[in-house]
């Protein structure tokens, strides 16, 4: 979305490090589509520096109705909730802006509404893009009794209520 003077509110931010192969990529984008070019840039640098074949993606794990029930749900984030849908055996989360001055403008808020986006679990509890399975975006957090209390997602770790 761009404003009256041209500069977009949107910032995706990608950081690959390879600690033993010395080797480190960041990707800075300001659209919705970075997570793909920060996908792309890195898979490029690997295949070019490293000499190593891209990652191929394990077959994502089945969202059971038992899953569902465990992770469905809202989670605090602060000034964000994110909402977790499950629909049809695919799991989906929505960022929402929860602490908002009632007088904000339409067109502001617009900027901040965010599509559910598709993920799946590509091990025990820890989902990635569906568009993007080898690379975790997050994980389901547990308590000591086993239920599901948190989600943690980029660097941030959201509640469930």
């Amino acid at each position: 979305m761009l404003d009256p003077l041209g500069t977009t509110d949107l910032f995706v931010s990608g950081f690959s490090l390879a600690t033993d192969e010395d080797f480190a990529v960041t990707v800075l984008a300001n659209s919705s589509g970075g997570g793909a070019l920060s996908s792309s840039v890195t898979e490029w640098a690997v295949q070019h520096y490293l000499g190593k074949s891209p990652l191929t993606a394990k077959p994502p794990r089945s969202l059971t109705p038992d899953l569902s029930a465990q992770y469905v749900g809202r989670y605090d984030a602060g000034q964000w909730d994110l909402l977790v849908t499950a629909d049809d055996g695919k799991l989906f989360v929505q960022m929402q802006l929860t602490d908002v001055d009632p007088d904000t403008p339409e067109e502001i808020l617009a900027a901040f509404q965010s599509p559910p986006v598709e993920y799946v679990l590509i091990g025990p509890d820890v989902i990635a893009l569906a568009g993007n399975p080898t690379q975790s975006s997050g994980d389901f957090v547990r308590d000591p009794d086993g239920t599901v209390r948190w989600l943690r997602s980029g660097l941030r770790l959201a509640r469930r209520p």
